[in-house]
């Protein structure tokens, strides 16, 4: 075939259209891996926000479940005094008024102790050496309701030492025992 000049504006529309398309063959591939990547890399992001999602919602899940948990144990530590200030003179007074129904209560108070156990909070420790005497074991549970009862704080008793009265009299109301016990008030105070 043998092109003329009066051919060639005829050819021109044709030859602009294979040279589009091959350029669009040319580059298209590039173009649709570049839009490839680009959709694989907002997947990638979408997938990591909605895992990281996945995972504040599954952690406020567990954090509710937990809460949920000790949510009695908390309201039960709050209405035993647990938290807040622990004034030592409460104690004493509680101390005596409870020892009224024993033949005999001596008691010594330790200095308090201030344990830190965090940024927010430290843990009081008062330690008391109790002398009693008591009718029978009971009345040292008893006594130990009581104190807990009316106490603020968290009573732990360490250890009794209980022993009968040698020579006990024969008369019922007399002391039959006597006790020597360690008891520690524990109570969370708030770092000021």
């Amino acid at each position: 075939m043998i092109l003329k000049k009066g051919d060639l504006p005829g050819l021109v529309r044709p030859l602009v259209v294979f040279f589009g398309a091959a350029a669009l063959a040319f580059f298209l591939p590039f173009m649709s891996q570049r839009f490839l990547q680009k959709s694989v890399l907002e997947e990638n992001r979408a997938e990591k926000a909605y895992f990281e999602s996945s995972e504040r919602i599954s952690e406020a899940r567990r954090e509710r479940q937990s809460l949920a948990k000790y949510r009695a144990a908390y309201e039960d530590l709050l209405r035993r005094g647990a938290f807040g200030d622990f004034e030592r003179i409460d104690l004493v007074e509680q101390l005596d008024q409870a020892g009224s129904f024993l033949f005999d209560l001596t008691y010594s108070v330790s200095p308090q102790q201030k344990i830190k156990g965090s940024d927010a909070y430290s843990l009081n420790v008062n330690r008391v050496l109790l002398n009693l005497e008591l009718l029978h074991e009971g009345r040292l549970l008893d006594f130990f309701d009581m104190i807990e009862a009316r106490t603020k704080g968290i009573p732990l008793v360490e250890g009794c030492d209980v022993e009968r009265i040698t020579g006990t009299p024969s008369i019922a109301f007399e002391p039959h025992l006597k006790a020597e016990c360690i008891v520690t008030w524990v109570t969370l105070e708030a770092e000021k």
